[in-house]
């Protein structure tokens, strides 16, 4: 029943219909206030219902001020037995409900056009441009059209012309600003909710605004002007409300008494009756509405201000959340980089510690890292981070590049892909595993421009990624390809140092063997095992063992390198005589030399070459070579002393 009467109130003509009958009602009610003896009203109803229904339902519904002051202004007309005079009365209301229309539309106009608002109760200078807009200047449109036409007909003398204009004028004022902000603010007389002690105040308020209204406007003492520390204690307890309750209770109760003949504002001139009490109704009521328009305004400043610093609080906490968790992103990125350029871990464990770390310090929901086959047909997840981590790396999950899911597209395209809203996406694979995701976001893993993987990382909400989110996994997907790529290399270093090993080994097994051979059939010659030499055989030969044995020297040393990259390199010390070492090692020399003859000799200090602990046949090595570089870099004739 309520809703069906709010949807007809809401209706364009049943606006048009009430806002008429209220005008009306209003304007008969209006004709009740007039003062002994004369049609003066103090205050004209009318014309605050038609400024306050332009203002809250707009100007399509000026229908209604039209139809309201046309019947309301023809009804007197109606009780006349003349024809004439019911059609000259006609004319006469017609005139008059342009003009009050004419009157309604422009102050609304005025206002909403000079003051830039539609609810002039919210501030002061709203209150003062309603009062100069709505109220002084629009309200002279009425009182001309009335005035003149009233004249023109002859319903009114001319000398009275000023007169009813100033009287007509009054009153259309004074019902603009008592009514107009009373209707405009009727919203927040639906919203007061009163608690008891606020109930006790209202009513200790009302008992003493009635005692001054009983005694200035019944007993006819001069107190009417108590009303306004009692405005100034309404507003302050009950803001506008308590503020126009007032002010309504004091126009009221000016009114009555004045009409009576009772109050400060009943003089024996009318016009000096009408002047005073409409004063005193204007300064009642532009004070509330002013000392209310002020308190709102307070009201609305600490409510912004409350509004700014706990929106200043939120923002400092969101920023300082946001900075953490930025800090948090730049360790992972500097982690997971230290990784990719020191690391010398296994692939399995360099990339199960990058999707701990990711999903760990970021929260997700899901992290993974995939890497294409050597096929180039699937992406395999090769290490996650989840609860369902384990089943998806036991069954051996896999996406079909360019077909399957966020991570296919990404190894295909090479490009970057988000779905804030996995629902909304429409290449998202909805793996069974991961129930929960509600985004996605996947960064391509490239190694020279080549894709190598993806990185997926999967979020239970909606939007999770910002654009610090996408720059720092980004980054970590990069760091991520040069780790692989490291170990990747590393792992191709170690093979390869392993085969050099094992060439080395056979090099040395193929080419030892003929040159023992070629060293012991030396030997057995210069032992004149196979007959006498002669002396040139003989030099040749030992030539021949010389360089056998320089050969074999630098096989043994190619070994001996090998040796101690792979840590295998084993000494044996012993005591040697440095003396006897090196006279063997100088008889060795001396076929080294023979050819550029150099001359070899051997210096030895009047206390001699003390015995040292050492390896006598890697010291023997190390002076062989020593002598050998002598041999090769000294010019032929030349000499050099050891």
């Amino acid at each position: 029943m309520v809703r069906a009467l709010k949807q007809i109130a809401s209706h364009p003509f049943a606006q048009i219909v009430l806002l008429a009958l209220l005008y009306y009602v209003s304007g008969r009610l209006g004709q009740l206030t007039a003062l002994p003896g004369t049609q003066a009203t103090p205050v004209w109803p009318p014309s605050g219902i038609a400024q306050a229904a332009l203002l809250l339902l707009g100007y399509r519904v000026w229908p209604g001020i039209f139809l309201g002051a046309f019947f309301a202004n023809i009804w007197p007309f109606w009780g006349n037995e003349s024809l004439s005079q019911i059609g000259l009365g006609s004319v006469v209301a017609l005139v008059i409900a342009i003009g009050s229309t004419f009157q309604a539309l422009l102050g609304s106009y005025l206002l909403k056009r000079f003051g830039g608002v539609s609810n002039p109760l919210e501030r002061v200078r709203d209150i003062f441009f309603f009062v100069i807009f709505s109220a002084l200047l629009s309200c002279v449109v009425s009182p001309t059209f009335g005035t003149t036409i009233l004249s023109l007909t002859g319903f009114s003398p001319w000398a009275n012309y000023q007169a009813v204009w100033r009287t007509w004028w009054l009153g259309d004022v004074v019902g603009v600003i008592i009514f107009t902000p009373l209707l405009l603010s009727w919203r927040k007389w639906l919203e007061v909710r009163l608690q008891p002690q606020q109930i006790a105040e209202a009513t200790l308020f009302l008992l003493l605004a009635l005692l001054v209204g009983h005694l200035s406007f019944r007993v006819g003492a001069p107190v009417e002007y108590m009303f306004i520390p009692l405005l100034l204690a309404g507003v302050f307890r009950f803001g506008q409300v308590g503020a126009l309750s007032i002010s309504l209770l004091a126009s009221a109760m000016a009114i009555v008494g004045t009409i009576n003949g009772i109050g400060s504002f009943a003089r024996a001139s009318l016009n000096e009756s009408l002047l005073s009490l409409i004063a005193f109704l204007a300064v009642i009521t532009i004070t509330a509405l002013v000392l209310a328009a002020s308190f709102r305004e307070r009201e609305v400043a600490e409510q912004a201000l409350d509004d700014y610093t706990r929106d200043l609080e939120k923002r400092v906490k969101e920023r300082t959340a946001h900075l953490e968790r930025r800090s948090v992103q730049l360790q992972v990125a500097a982690e997971v980089a230290r990784d990719a350029t020191t690391s010398t871990h296994t692939m399995d464990d360099l990339l199960n510690g990058a999707v701990e770390l990711i999903r760990s310090r970021f929260g997700f929901y899901h992290a993974g890292i995939f890497l294409v086959d050597k096929a180039g047909d699937y992406a395999v997840l090769r290490a996650a981070a989840s609860e369902a981590a384990p089943a998806m790396l036991a069954q051996g999950h896999k996406l079909k590049i360019g077909e399957t899911g966020i991570v296919g597209n990404v190894t295909d395209t090479g490009l970057p892909r988000i779905a804030l809203d996995v629902g909304a996406d429409a290449v998202h694979f909805k793996n069974p595993h991961l129930p929960n995701t509600r985004s996605e976001m996947a960064i391509p893993l490239k190694i020279g421009g080549q894709i190598i993987g993806a990185l997926d990382v999967q979020s239970e909400q909606e939007a999770a990624f910002d654009q610090d989110d996408i720059a720092t996994l980004s980054t970590l997907a990069d760091q991520v390809a040069i780790a692989i790529q490291n170990v990747r290399s590393h792992r191709r270093l170690l093979e390869l140092d392993d085969l050099k090993t094992r060439f080395i080994a056979n090099m040395s097994h193929e080419l030892r063997t003929p040159l023992n051979a070629i060293i012991n059939f030396s030997d057995f010659i210069l032992k004149r095992r196979f007959g006498e030499l002669t002396e040139q055989q003989e030099s040749l030969q030992q030539r021949i063992m010389a360089n056998g044995e320089h050969l074999l020297g630098l096989i043994n040393d190619i070994l001996d390198l090998s040796k101690i990259e792979a840590g295998k390199m084993e000494l044996i010390q012993e005591e040697v005589s440095l003396k006897s070492l090196l006279e063997g090692v100088m008889s060795t020399a001396a076929g080294l030399t023979k050819d550029k003859r150099i001359q070899l000799t051997l210096e030895v200090a009047p206390e001699g070459l003390p015995s040292v602990w050492a390896d006598e046949m890697r010291v023997r090595q190390i002076m062989l070579n020593l002598l050998s570089n002598a041999a090769k870099f000294t010019p032929a004739g030349g000499q050099a002393i050891v």
